[in-house]
């Protein structure tokens, strides 16, 4: 039901309001006026109840609520045109210059309009509304479906159960027994929200509004943009088409549609999406984000080829630009977090894995799952990465491996400076070149330099070479490669090895790659090793100890000093100030030299000379210089030279013999021959025997 006031058909009235003094004709005018509104009120029954006050004109529900109310200075009404079938040609209408309205949910208002011209339309389907002329809106601030106390209700609201409207109930804002002025839920809203559009159309039943030609809403410091709107009367949702635009401090925001769902605090925004934020844009097909713009995710991106794949949406910022199935941002924090065939381009190189977080201007980079960096000539692969600045330095961990056109690293954990080439691994390392591989539990590598420093465990493969040590310091300068190692150091060639607290092993320039022999064994041939510090070399049989070692890295020749002693192949000690071994084709063809005063043991017989020359097998010795052969039992042999024959069996002694035998006394000769098999020996130029104990049971170098 409605009633008119202040609106004689045809009579224009400005600025109706209450006089003290008025002239006849108008108080004419006013009753007629009521007359009509009597007459309207039981032709428009859906509208519910109408009263007038002053130049207001307002609706209720059935239970006396406000559903609406406009006002204006100036109202011109028009009575409902129609045919001559009855068919309406134009509805009833009432049109205000100047005009505010404002529209009620539930008897608390939900939003509130100003404009140039309202058009007040009394329709089959309700009352609707055409403003035009610079119209602005405005929320509440407090939105459908949240309580407030009796102080956020209207003061019409609030005054409506003393003074209720005929046929009208009780205002249910307050609850039985309730103190009046009381409390009932106090809900903060999330601020009243504005419209400007140069034309909004309402639909008072359906609580509907539309507008057109440009339209603007603003939330605290959130401004939105579109040429079109569709939303309900709260403004609480809404539908924007074309040219959608959004700023705010964290941003803006270009779209082709958009719903700002103001009351759950979030925007889905359509077609061809533009985020910018600092020097940062992101660009997609669909967004998911908060009203104010701090928070959202991105996706889709625009189509490829006959495909019709997606490339993606794209972040474009001060370090570089990322491209991802999925990106959200938070702007508030900096950050942006990429998800699916992430690909991150910087001018210095590439990052791609299946997720990456990242600060906003794409400066720090953590990247997960199957994690590829490329920079320069260098490739790193892990399960996750962090990359800082213009991919200067990563740090990288799972599975990690590092590679460069001439070196390969293995790691679990590995920072590297990607600018320098140099890396720093860790957890079962491996550094594969293509000439040698090292592993370790920690390798510092300077990769451009060839240089690697190693230590935990390590192992050096180098062809058939392998070094074992606690640390090693490796290079390769001009060519010339070298290893330092240290820490209870083994090296194994071959059939020979060393043992010592520091080895070096060095290639001769130009041995980068790795030599082979005439045999065709890789390593041979090209290296040197020198060891110091409790030296042992084993070779064919052969144990020596010494205090320092020169070699060549596959122990053909090597030279051994300091206090040298160890046994000989077959059995039997050797002690001397130089022992060189010498390998040949075969064990019989080795040899050991050595120098110094030595001295062989064998069995229960000590053999002392200056020089020893022995085969690698120990079938057969020359000793030579001041040569002393003694017994266990005390009988001694001395001699310029003497020499062991294992196939004979024998000892020959040479260049004037002296035998001292405790029981026989001392004897002389040019030769002597020990027969060891036969216990017997015997002395040229010396007529007679002598005790057979020197050489009884007795097998040198046997």
């Amino acid at each position: 039901m409605f009633g008119l006031c202040c609106l004689p058909l045809g009579l224009a009235l400005a600025g109706c309001r209450s006089q003290t003094v008025q002239d006849a004709a108008e108080q004419a005018a006013r009753q007629a006026l009521k007359r009509e509104a009597t007459k309207a009120k039981d032709s428009i029954t859906e509208l519910g109840n109408v009263m007038s006050q002053g130049a207001t004109l307002s609706g209720h529900d059935n239970k006396g609520r406000f559903l609406w109310s406009v006002g204006a200075k100036q109202i011109r009404a028009q009575e409902e045109k129609t045919d001559d079938k009855g068919v309406v040609l134009s509805p009833r209408r009432a049109d205000l210059s100047n005009a505010r309205a404002t529209l009620y949910r539930e008897g608390r208002p939900d939003s509130t309009f100003r404009a140039a011209k309202i058009a007040l339309l009394y329709t089959s389907r309700g009352v609707m509304m055409e403003m035009t002329g610079g119209v602005q809106a405005r929320t509440s601030g407090v939105l459908p479906g949240h309580e407030t106390g009796n102080a956020a209700l209207p003061k019409t609201a609030r005054n409506a159960k003393a003074a209720p409207s005929a046929g009208a109930k009780a205002n249910p804002s307050t609850k039985p027994g309730a103190r009046r002025g009381a409390s009932v839920t106090k809900v903060v809203g999330r601020g009243p929200i504005a419209l400007q559009a140069p034309r909004v159309d309402v639909d008072v039943k359906a609580r509907r509004l539309r507008a057109d030609n440009g339209i603007e809403m603003t939330q605290g410091q959130t401004r939105v943009q579109a040429r079109r709107l569709a939303a309900d009367s709260a403004l609480a949702v809404a539908r924007l088409s074309g040219d959608v635009r959004a700023s705010a401090p964290q941003g803006t925001l270009t779209a082709t549609n958009a719903v700002w769902n103001w009351r759950t605090g979030r925007a889905l925004a359509t077609g061809k999406i533009t985020l910018s934020h600092n020097g940062t844009t992101l660009t997609g097909t669909r967004l998911d984000a908060d009203t104010n713009g701090a928070r959202g995710a991105l996706s889709g991106g625009p189509t490829m080829g006959a495909t019709g794949a997606t490339s993606g949406v794209l972040a474009m910022a001060a370090q570089g630009r990322a491209r991802a199935a999925n990106i959200a941002y938070n702007w508030e924090r900096g950050t942006i977090s990429a998800r699916g065939g992430v690909t991150v381009t910087k001018p210095e190189g590439t990052l791609q894995a299946a997720q990456v977080d990242a600060d906003d201007r794409l400066q720090t980079v953590t990247a997960q799952g199957a994690v590829t960096l490329r920079k320069g000539d260098i490739t790193l692969r892990a399960a996750r990465v962090l990359a800082f600045d213009k991919l200067e330095r990563a740090v990288a961990s799972g599975g990690v491996t590092l590679i460069r056109p001439d070196a390969r690293l293995r790691a679990a954990r590995a920072e590297a400076w990607l600018n320098d080439e140099r890396v720093v691994a860790t957890g079962g390392v491996s550094l594969a070149r293509p000439d040698s591989t090292l592993r370790a539990a920690r390798v510092e590598a300077w990769l451009r330099d060839n240089r690697a420093l190693a230590s935990g465990g390590v192992t050096l493969l180098r062809g058939d070479l392998t070094m074992r040590a606690a640390r090693a310091d490796a290079t390769n300068a001009s060519g010339a490669p070298r290893v330092t190692a240290s820490g209870d150091v083994v090296v194994q060639s071959g059939a020979g090895s060393v043992r010592a607290a520091r080895v070096t092993w060095s290639g001769a320039p130009g041995s980068g790659a790795v030599n082979k022999g005439s045999n065709g064994i890789a390593g041979r041939g090209g290296g040197r090793i020198v060891a110091n510090g409790g030296v042992t070399l084993r070779r064919e049989g052969n144990e020596m100890r010494g205090a320092r070692l020169q070699s060549d890295d596959a122990f053909r020749q090597a030279t051994l000093t300091g206090d040298v002693g160890g046994r000989l192949a077959g059995g039997g000690s050797l002690s001397a100030g130089t022992v060189l071994w010498r390998s040949g084709a075969t064990p019989a063809a080795s040899r050991v030299l050595a120098q110094g005063g030595v001295s062989v043991r064998r069995d229960q017989i000590r053999l002392r000379a200056d020089t020893l020359d022995a085969r690698g097998d120990g079938s057969h010795a020359t000793l030579r210089g001041n040569v002393v052969l003694t017994s266990d039992d005390g009988v001694t042999a001395r001699a310029p030279l003497a020499r062991y024959d294992k196939a004979a069996g024998k000892i020959y002694a040479s260049g004037g013999v002296q035998l001292d035998d405790p029981q026989r006394g001392r004897q002389r000769g040019r030769v002597m021959v020990a027969d060891l098999n036969l216990q017997k020996a015997t002395l040229t130029h010396v007529t007679g025997s002598f005790s057979d104990k020197l050489f009884k049971n007795r097998k040198l170098f046997q």
